[in-house]
């Protein structure tokens, strides 16, 4: 579960426990892996992974303190390989969610857009 002094933790509920599947816990040990193998912070490789997408000119980050800003900025300085995208590709496969944002309440599908 979330820390009670982020979004998240201060909106705890059913809404918030569906957002924490099985799915979205193994991307986020997938991150945290590689992140402290390139030395960066999870945020940091989770931006430059986005970043360095097919057809992402620039990612919208929202910080919410200075700290915050300073420790996305150091994206910038992070090289994912061919490999890395792949180790992240498996557990998170591009064109599909891994949480249910974009989920129809009456649809069929799990997590696809």
């Amino acid at each position: 579960m979330p820390s009670a002094d982020t979004r998240y933790g201060e909106a705890r509920g059913e809404r918030t426990e569906r957002l924490f599947s099985e799915v979205s816990v193994q991307v986020l040990h997938a991150v945290q892996a590689l992140a402290k193998e390139k030395g960066c912070t999870p945020s940091q490789l989770s931006l430059a992974w986005v970043t360095q997408q097919p057809g992402v000119t620039s990612p919208i980050i929202g910080p919410r303190t200075i700290a915050q800003l300073e420790d996305n900025l150091g994206a910038a300085d992070v090289t994912l390989t061919d490999d890395d995208r792949k180790r992240l590709d498996e557990v998170a496969p591009p064109g599909r969610a891994i949480v249910p944002y974009y989920e129809a309440d009456s649809g069929p599908h799990k997590f696809r857009w």
